[in-house]
């Protein structure tokens, strides 16, 4: 029916409301589904013959479905991508990424594009997958339209926190506005930083680091509660004042899937599960560390904390980053007492990590990385980049 024009994307959720309501048990059984649904889709789609499947929650003999995509060999594929875990799926398969830093600060963004040059880099991959980044944009020149656009986008903060974090008192089908826990709260002018939010210059100026940064597509998040006319007018100005300063001449354009370039292999399993053995021997982690979900980590370090250990952030290389989803503050757990933190790396070299910071008296960010970097220099982590167990 489009001939051509379509293309797919996927996300595996992000509250576990959604995931209670489907009968799916944690964050990690979700990107678990989710991988290996794109894995049926992409053996379906991608040569003209029988497929079969045996996973873990999939299974099916020998099928040839019909009708075939109208796209050789498929239409264009976009998952939804922030963990470790599904940027490497991602990279593997040729995958186009789309990601939402939501309200958080570039560093986030810069962050996450450092791990993926890394696994790209590991991998072998040609290079990176098409990117995309979806960010809350409003344009306007009135300053008090402007003041309102950042009030509704500072409420939609709170309220996702709250989802995220499984907080959220849901009144006749709303969320009230609790208050955010300290360390959560971001100054209203820094909340006008984060976001595309601004005159067209101020809006020009920061789109312009997006496409610096490397992403091919950015998707506008426009409408966040703003009345609808001003919703409107933000959308005329955006198409009259913004997009002709992104006007070039037209180059190639790159499409997940075939025009990405070859799928990869995928990790060794018998290299994963020696580090992992490893790792969990150094910081006393229980053998399938790598599959916990949240309540295991907490559990784990105040079982520690009990015991006397001191230690309150545990450090994994981007190849063996825990398998647990934070939102895109990297927070963890309904209470906010853990995590992750994911846009570091070591202070020699800038290798990516992924730490799990255990918040005793909710810590602000920018304490958890300094505690971060003061581990991994006294723990010689370049020398090495393994985990070693301080004094």
């Amino acid at each position: 029916m489009t001939e051509g024009r379509l293309e797919t994307g996927f996300a595996r959720g992000s509250y576990v409301y959604e995931y209670q309501r489907l009968g799916i048990q944690t964050e990690i059984e979700a990107g678990e589904r989710q991988r290996e649904c794109l894995e049926v889709l992409l053996g379906v789609w991608e040569k003209d013959q029988d497929f079969a499947y045996e996973g873990k929650y999939y299974r099916f003999p020998p099928v040839y479905p019909v009708p075939r995509p109208y796209q050789e060999p498929h239409p264009p594929i976009w998952v939804a991508a922030r963990s470790a875990e599904t940027l490497r799926f991602a990279v593997e398969h040729g995958l186009g990424m789309q990601t939402t830093p939501l309200r958080e600060p570039m560093t986030r963004v810069i962050g996450q594009l450092k791990l993926l040059d890394a696994i790209v880099e590991e991998l072998g991959a040609p290079g990176r997958p098409p990117l995309a980044v979806q960010r809350e944009t409003f344009v306007a020149e009135d300053p008090k339209v402007l003041g309102r656009a950042l009030d509704h986008a500072w409420q939609n903060h709170v309220i996702s926190w709250h989802q995220h974090h499984s907080t959220a008192r849901i009144q006749r089908g709303f969320t009230p506005l609790d208050p955010l826990p300290d360390g959560s709260v971001i100054p209203p002018d820094e909340l006008a930083n984060r976001l595309v939010v601004g005159d067209p210059e101020t809006c020009v100026r920061r789109l312009l680091e997006y496409e610096a940064l490397g992403f091919d597509e950015y998707i506008l998040y426009l409408d966040f509660g703003q009345d609808q006319r001003e919703v409107m007018g933000s959308l005329r100005l955006f198409a009259e004042q913004v997009l002709p300063h992104f006007h070039r001449e037209p180059g190639p354009v790159r499409l997940p899937g075939s025009a990405f370039g070859r799928r990869l292999g995928p990790r060794g399993a018998a290299r994963d599960a020696e580090a992992e053995a490893a790792i969990a021997a150094v910081y006393g982690l229980g053998p399938t560390w790598r599959d916990w979900p949240i309540a295991d980590w907490l559990r784990h370090c105040d079982r520690a904390a009990a015991a006397g250990d001191s230690r309150q952030c545990y450090v994994f290389d981007f190849t063996m980053a825990p398998q647990v989803k934070a939102d895109a503050g990297g927070y963890i757990g309904g209470s906010g007492r853990l995590s992750m933190i994911s846009d570091q790396g070591c202070p020699e070299c800038g290798r990516p990590v992924i730490a799990v910071f255990h918040r005793r008296a909710l810590e602000s960010p920018s304490t958890m990385r300094a505690e971060l970097h003061r581990l991994m220099r006294e723990e010689g982590w370049h020398s090495a980049h393994a985990p070693r167990r301080s004094n």
